[in-house]
């Protein structure tokens, strides 16, 4: 048996410590083979920096995946050159630093994991699923392939889910970019399907940020500094049970809390 578990966007520093504090917990909270987490949103809410991206290498993490805010930071920028599994979307421009797609050699095979990001009109980018069938196309992967698509658009994440449900291998699509988790969980013709995964996000907070602080960010448009005690993190992910022929046996929620920490 193989399992992996796939976390949700951590948001913010308390984000960052609660998910290591779980990691260290290790066998009591989180035991599994592979641990993928995205981690788009760590830096102020904006991407990942190279000491942040290795603290989580360090601790247990196997791949971390970004999404529309990859290259928001030149820290972001850095990180994907360092050469760790850090993953950027497909769909980015050709020229974006970092690497895309990712195998992972595991007990019982290998696994693909790469990840599209559905654009805006604010933060427009290459047709998701385009690149995701010309990756597929070019790629013609003999593995299972765990596809992370990140951004709210859910009728476009159950369709590429639907368009590759009889594919040679199984495509898993786990979606993050809403931060909250769906109910839409589930395993057909054995691939895995969620819309999104959730968050790793402090208690009490409006997607990492205290109130106050996500009121003078959002509306009032002023900068703010997160300085309110965190009394603990809450991890949304998806367990994923794998048998010896890497088919999927069973798919489950996970919640997950860190002890008290501070911020």
């Amino acid at each position: 048996m193989l399992t992996l578990v796939f976390l949700g966007e951590i948001l913010h520093e308390a984000g960052l410590r609660g998910i290591v504090k779980i990691l260290q917990d290790g066998e009591r909270k989180l035991s599994a083979e592979v641990i993928v987490v995205n981690g788009n949103g760590i830096s102020a809410g904006e991407g990942i920096s190279l000491p942040d991206a290795k603290e989580l290498f360090e601790n247990g993490i196997d791949i971390i995946i970004l999404g529309d805010k990859a290259l928001s930071k030149p820290s972001s920028r850095r990180a994907l050159q360092a050469g760790f599994p850090l993953l950027r979307p497909i769909n980015f421009p050709a020229n974006a630093p970092g690497q895309s797609a990712y195998k992972l050699k595991c007990s019982h095979g290998e696994l693909w994991f790469l990840s599209v990001c559905i654009g805006s009109e604010k933060f427009p980018l290459g047709d998701p699923a385009n690149a995701f069938d010309s990756w597929m196309e070019q790629e013609t992967p003999e593995c299972p392939v765990v596809l992370n698509v990140h951004g709210t658009d859910l009728p476009l994440k159950e369709a590429l889910m639907l368009r590759y449900s009889d594919y040679k291998v199984p495509v898993h699509v786990l979606g993050t970019g809403i931060r909250v988790p769906t109910d839409d969980l589930r395993l057909l013709g054995g691939n895995v399907f969620v819309s999104d995964i959730g968050s790793v996000v402090a208690e009490g907070t409006i997607q990492g940020l205290a109130p106050q602080a996500w009121w003078k960010r959002y509306i009032e448009r002023l900068s703010v500094v997160q300085v309110s005690a965190i009394s603990r993190v809450k991890a949304d992910g998806i367990k994923i049970v794998f048998d010896d022929t890497l088919r999927v046996v069973s798919a489950d929620r996970l919640k997950i809390f860190s002890d008290v920490i501070g911020a």
